[in-house]
């Protein structure tokens, strides 16, 4: 009988254990100042680098290898959630208001996202290369961004507030150019 309770309880106990539970993470908002619409709306597109498509966020370990947190994931799809993060940031700082979807007729920000996530150095990574699109369609010049903020504490609420200042620092960057007509 002592036996048979001994073979049992390593499976009973690996019954008990489950799995982790996932966790879910937004950006934090936009700063509150509301835009004053006062000139005509832009758009902007965001495209993301394959590996950033999942809802796992990303975390860099050195120059090459990059893990996806199973158990720590963002709440919605990466794409539209920086999306419409970086038109609310645009709006607030540029006074034009900023649509998540395109318009043909409006100038647009396309903003390619080839790193955002976090890495073993402590510090939150944005990285890419956006450029402006004018009214009649034709491409500007494009600028390299590569925006790193250092983690406020440990974990991966830690970590998308440092990627929601990022996301910041990046629309400021955009905001000082002249957006094309």
């Amino acid at each position: 009988m002592n036996r048979l309770l001994v073979l049992c309880l390593p499976l009973v106990l690996a019954a008990c254990a489950g799995t982790p539970d996932v966790r879910y993470y937004l950006l934090p908002p936009a700063p509150s100042t509301p835009a004053t619409a006062s000139e005509s709306a832009a758009s902007v597109e965001v495209r993301l680098a394959g590996y950033l498509a999942s809802p796992s966020i990303a975390y860099r370990q050195g120059p090459v290898q990059v893990s996806l947190a199973q158990f720590h994931q963002w709440a919605e799809a990466p794409q539209p959630m920086l999306r419409r993060a970086l038109a609310e940031r645009l709006s607030t700082r540029t006074g034009r208001a900023w649509l998540t979807q395109g318009n043909s007729t409006a100038p647009r920000v396309i903003v390619d996202v080839s790193e955002f996530g976090g890495s073993d150095d402590g510090t939150a990574r944005v990285g890419g290369q956006y450029r402006f699109v004018a009214s009649d369609g034709k491409a500007q010049a494009s600028w390299p961004f590569d925006i790193r903020v250092p983690q406020q504490g440990d974990g991966y609420a830690a970590l998308a507030k440092a990627l929601g200042e990022g996301v910041d620092r990046l629309a400021g960057e955009i905001a000082a150019r002249p957006l094309p007509r």
